[in-house]
């Protein structure tokens, strides 16, 4: 043992020998950087060699001589003792340190990375805690400083989109050296990335929000919102991308809204709107949850600013979807169409004036055969009833159960009266008045050879129903008819009263204001609707004189022979004088009439299951109720109307408290 004490003790001599001496003549060594490190690691792999050597040597002798449970090899020890002398003495262990990192930013420069130099020498550092902390600080330290100038530079020279690629193309370069290193300190690399984020990222995150994000959703550029969503996510503060986003949308969407000078479009670009977040949220933010609900409140808060034109305008976007013809629309982009608005839909709050106003031009599509199909209608229908409650489902079986029976009895009728000689083919739709909406009847004369068919039908339909009256409704009713011009005809599919006014015509070529409401007994409102339509719509099949738009009860109106159109068969579109202010009124009054109904409905059920609330718990349970958006101050009416019809009454002693009657 005591020879093997010797041996053991002469081999430590001549590494610390050998070792001080390599390190006296690095030091010596005043050449740049890369060269002293390729010297280290020179050094290193020699030396190791020489303690393969060794230990191949002595290897089995020392290892019989010792305990195998404290047995180290030779080369190990030889690796610990090499990490320990470098780490006691402070100016190597600075200057080798020092001189790595010089050489490390010389490759952050673009130079070479020699993997397995790199790897050496970290693994040197390795091999000694003390060493091993002393590079890591100062690792990090002149990471810091070595980019600090030129993040600044690049703030200056680049724009905030720019300086978001140059961010993220330096972390990643940075997290990739580390890999390629294969340096096996997780902590080190997590607390680099840490420092890497907190340098790059955190230090700049206000201008990439406010500069970059802002720039980057106006432009569209679904490549850096990706990037930039990456960085935010690696600190734990993609909540914060989320909540701009959400105010971009409330921005733009609130400039959608209020561009009343482009009502026709307005849907349109809210689908656009939504397609595009839709688009961010599936391909940048990774569908979260969290995204998906800033969009839908955000959506929410614009969409209800105006609670009366978005539904409206919602209606007429499906209206006008369901009367394109099969042919120019396929049926997967149709259901495509249908679910986007169904999702707007389901945002709105005021879906009882959507339905309202949906149930008007339903019957407009049905009557006026304008619809697509009734299988479209129904799966609007359906897609309805299974995202949101509504009435409209109902409604549509009635009416379509009202169109069916109709084309029954008209078959029967036309049984009937097939050896009568009438000189037109006609339909008759019978609607049962609970079903539609509230058409304002037409007052109008209708020539002898439609008083006929309508008197036949009437004594038709009294002997199948005899307890029922029918109300004509004219104004719904559609015609087809034929005009001969001086040298071509023209087909034409217009409103029955416009019709009855160009049969006129058959015996005169210029007929005045009164006349035609003599003749037709169209009341003066209506009448000046249908000859601006006849004059100054699409088919100006009417000259007026004088020559201006306003019509007034003195003026003539001539059969225009000279009429041109491009088409055989010519639908005429109604123009409408002061008829939209009227109808928003009776919307407007329907809605309110049907809102009292639901919030009497809400607090007699409260009151009826509570028996005993305080005013403010009973308001505070109705709002949770109903569906749409009402001020406190009409909730109260609707109580005091309660009370008033003893639905319920005010405690005795405590006037702001209730009790179920």
């Amino acid at each position: 043992m005591q020879i093997f004490s010797q041996i053991k003790k002469r081999i430590i001599q001549k590494i610390t020998l050998y070792i001080q001496t390599e390190m006296n003549e690095l030091m010596k060594n005043k050449e740049e950087p890369k060269i002293f490190i390729q010297k280290i690691n020179t050094f290193h792999i020699d030396f190791n060699q020489k303690l393969i050597n060794l230990e191949n040597a002595f290897g089995k002798f020392y290892q019989t001589k010792t305990n195998s449970k404290q047995f180290i090899s030779i080369e190990k020890f030889g690796d610990y003792f090499l990490s320990k002398l470098i780490s006691e003495s402070s100016t190597f262990s600075k200057r080798i340190i020092s001189e790595f990192i010089e050489f490390f930013n010389q490759i952050r420069n673009r130079e070479f990375l020699d993997e397995n130099l790199i790897e050496n020498i970290i693994n040197l550092f390795n091999e000694s805690s003390e060493l091993q902390k002393e590079f890591q600080t100062k690792f990090i330290e002149k990471t810091r400083n070595f980019y600090s100038s030129r993040i600044q530079e690049k703030k200056l020279q680049l724009n905030m989109m720019e300086f978001t690629t140059f961010i993220d193309d330096k972390i990643n370069e940075e997290m990739e050296r580390m890999q390629k290193i294969k340096s096996n300190d997780e902590q080190f690399i997590r607390l680099f990335g840490q420092n890497l984020q907190e340098m790059f990222f955190l230090e700049n995150k206000p201008q990439l929000l406010e500069q970059g994000f802002q720039k980057m959703l106006e432009t569209r550029n679904i490549k850096l919102i990706a990037i930039l969503y990456l960085l935010f996510k690696r600190a734990n503060l993609a909540m914060e991308l989320y909540r701009d986003l959400g105010k971009y949308i409330q921005k733009v969407g609130e400039n959608i809204i209020n561009s009343i000078e482009n009502k026709k479009i307005i849907i349109a670009r809210i689908i656009d709107l939504k397609d595009y977040c839709e688009q961010i949220l599936n391909q940048c933010f990774e569908s979260t949850q969290e995204c998906k609900n800033v969009i839908h409140q955000s959506f929410q808060h614009f969409l209800n600013l105006k609670e009366d034109l978005t539904p409206e305008l919602l209606a007429m976007e499906f209206h006008k979807i369901l009367q394109i013809q099969r042919k120019d629309f396929f049926e997967i982009e149709f259901e495509h169409k249908i679910d986007k608005l169904i999702q707007i839909a389901n945002w709105i709050n005021a879906k009882d004036i959507f339905e309202i106003v949906y149930h008007k031009l339903l019957s407009k599509r049905l009557l006026e055969k304008k619809s697509s199909s009734l299988r479209m209608e129904k799966y609007v229908v359906k897609k309805f009833s299974s995202n949101f409650e509504t009435k409209i489902v109902r409604q549509i079986d009635l009416m379509l159960n009202d169109l069916e029976s109709s084309e029954e009895n008209m078959k029967t009728f036309k049984q009937r009266i097939k050896n009568d000689d009438f000189k037109f083919k006609t339909n008759i739709n019978i609607l049962t008045h609970s079903n539609w909406p509230n058409f304002k009847p037409v007052k109008l004369k209708i020539p002898k050879e439609f008083g006929k068919i309508q008197d036949s039908f009437l004594d038709f339909y009294s002997q199948l129903h005899s307890g029922r009256k029918l109300f004509w409704h004219h104004g719904l009713s559609q015609c087809i008819f034929r005009i001969n011009f001086e040298s071509f005809q023209k087909e034409f599919i217009a409103q029955f009263p416009l019709a009855v006014i160009l049969l006129l015509y058959e015996n005169a070529d210029c007929l005045t204001f009164q006349e035609i409401q003599d003749q037709t007994e169209i009341e003066e409102e209506e009448l000046t609707q249908f000859l601006a339509t006849l004059c100054f719509g699409n088919a100006r099949i009417l000259i007026k004189e004088p020559n201006s738009h306003k019509i007034q009860k003195s003026d003539k109106f001539i059969f225009n022979n000279n009429f041109q159109h491009d088409l055989y068969r010519i639908r005429i579109s109604s123009i409408r004088i002061k008829k939209n202010l009227e109808e928003n009124k009776e919307l407007k009054e329907k809605v309110m009439k049907e809102r009292n109904y639901v919030i009497d409905a809400a607090a007699v059920r409260i009151m009826k299951a509570e028996k005993t609330l305080t005013h403010e718990m009973l308001i505070s349970k109705i709002l949770n109720q109903i569906k749409f958006q009402i001020q406190v101050s009409f909730i109260e009416k609707r109580i005091k109307s309660l009370i008033d019809r003893e639905f319920m009454i005010k405690d005795e002693k405590n006037p702001n408290l209730y009790h179920y009657n």
